[in-house]
């Protein structure tokens, strides 16, 4: 299959051979092939801003937005034979497939919509049919200014692109924009300064505090928790002790003979790393303070547990060694062995299985490099938990930051599956929604939002939640609350943050 991209022979971006890469990479014997457009080139103050940017906010690193020397991408003329995917469309000649951001085409439009606060909804457009193949939204929370925000939703139009040429699913008519979307040094110049100025005040607060700092609540509670009431009141949650200059998340609680167990990752601040550690429980708390159990040579997260015939298995986030491995406890709680790898070559996020209607259904974020991190949920199932696994015809079955992220194991009550869900539209784990799957199977899936929580005093005061889980009576959540670096200061805070 040869793909045709069709560019402005002003500039090529270096988006365009990430897209090229990908498009080669996903789709079977697909060529990707050149068409050069003469159309107007990006506005002097869009090429400005994209400049100081890279000088001053990313020290000369590259981004997908940057401009390479035409001919760098090395891919050959098209022939008459290719699918057309246009990059420079302006509403002429229809021809082929091309990304609309709230409606508007062009890398300009795309600038000028961030510009002005959006993160605008990308549709795969099939131009001639004037129909919507497919969309989403992608994640800006590892965007460094306006660069790194485009280098963000190219990464996901080529997530949708791939999707598209796959599915060819028409979704629905295309409404094009009439609004005109321009970046001028009016609106340039106000942007590039608040930028530098956020940055420089994010590096003073960095030497005071710690960049983000995550603590476990815990409660005992008998009767409906978060699920059921879709708030945070009730019984007042404790804060699960830790030291200072470290930070604890992704709470799993397991019982296991009439004893609670909690897994969670624990994240020492001066270097950065994960690891997984537990705390027992007794009728009263935590029985101990925190044991490492599980450290490995990347970092660690979002241990997920599981009991299958007789074992106990551990499935830890480790994205950053290409992996969804399962680990199985041979003395439970403090032994584990590496047991079976269920997914390999994918940087894959908070992992989450379930068994539903005699298969296993394996959850996971998927970042292929660039973009953001919880933006593209995607599906696997196997016959058995060891897998092997494939992927849903579908995949991603959800693009979009707000509703994608696995948040906690999936619960099923009367007969319907829940789904926690980190909504990350305002920044990673801003906040947990609750989701409930509709449709689950292997050429389908669906799932509604019906409620979500934010952090909310007292109860739970702090910046972000983003893990709910419960075990028998032990319900767990955490929170992202600021921590300064000096001791009496961090007293201070704990006491402001403390739930009542």
């Amino acid at each position: 299959m040869e793909i045709a991209l069709k560019i402005n022979q002003a500039g090529e971006k270096h988006y365009m051979r990430y897209l090229a890469c990908q498009l080669e990479k996903h789709i079977d014997k697909a060529q990707t092939t050149l068409i050069y457009d003469k159309i107007a080139p990006p506005s002097s103050a869009l090429s400005s801003l994209l400049m100081v940017e890279k000088q001053l906010l990313r020290k000369n690193q590259i981004c997908g937005a940057d401009r390479i020397l035409k001919g760098d991408l090395n891919l050959p003329n098209a022939t008459d034979k290719s699918i057309l995917i246009d990059l420079t469309y302006e509403g002429k000649s229809p021809n082929g497939l091309a990304p609309s951001f709230n409606g508007c085409f062009g890398f300009e439009s795309l600038a000028a919509l961030l510009l002005e606060g959006q993160n605008p909804i990308i549709e795969i457009v099939d131009l001639q049919k004037n129909c919507v193949l497919v969309q989403g939204k992608a994640s800006l929370e590892a965007a460094n200014g306006l660069g790194g925000a485009m280098e963000a939703l190219y990464s996901r139009v080529a997530t949708l692109l791939v999707k598209a040429l796959k599915t060819n699913h028409h979704q629905r008519n295309f409404t094009h924009s009439d609004k005109e979307h321009t970046v001028t040094f009016k609106r340039a110049g106000p942007y590039a300064l608040k930028n530098l100025v956020k940055n420089t005040l994010k590096q003073i607060y960095h030497l005071c505090c710690y960049p983000s700092h995550w603590r476990i609540g815990w409660r005992f509670i008998n009767d409906a928790g978060v699920l059921e009431n879709l708030n945070l009141k009730g019984p007042a949650w404790q804060v699960l002790d830790h030291p200072a200059d470290h930070f604890y998340a992704d709470p799993f609680p397991f019982l296991h003979k009439g004893k609670n167990y909690l897994f969670f990752e624990d994240l020492d601040h001066h270097h950065g790393k994960g690891v997984i550690s537990y705390v027992p429980f007794d009728e009263h708390g935590p029985a101990q303070k925190a044991t490492m159990i599980l450290e490995e040579a990347t970092h660690l997260s979002y241990p997920f547990l599981i009991e299958h015939d007789g074992e106990i298995y551990m499935m830890p986030e480790s994205s950053l060694s290409g992996e969804v491995v399962l680990y199985r406890a041979t003395r439970f709680p403090d032994k584990w062995e590496r047991f079976a790898t269920l997914l390999s070559n994918v940087e894959a996020a908070d992992a989450t299985l379930i068994k539903h209607q005699g298969k296993w259904w394996l959850f996971a974020v998927i970042r292929d490099g660039v973009g953001g991190y919880s933006d593209s949920l995607h599906l696997f199932y196997a016959t058995t938990l060891f897998g092997p696994y494939n992927g849903h015809p579908l995949n991603p079955i959800i693009v979009d930051p707000e509703t994608a992220r696995p948040a906690g194991a999936m619960v099923l009550k009367e007969n319907t599956l829940w789904r926690p869900v980190q909504n990350c539209g305002n920044g990673y784990g801003a906040a947990l929604s609750l989701a409930k799957i509709n449709t689950l199977d292997e050429q389908s899936f669906s799932q509604e939002i019906i409620h979500t929580l934010y952090p909310e005093k007292p109860h739970w005061p702090g910046r972000k939640v983003h893990t709910l889980n419960k075990a028998g009576t032990l319900e767990v959540i955490d929170g992202c609350i600021y921590r300064p670096k000096l001791p009496f200061l961090a007293k201070l805070a704990d006491q402001y943050y403390n739930p009542r």
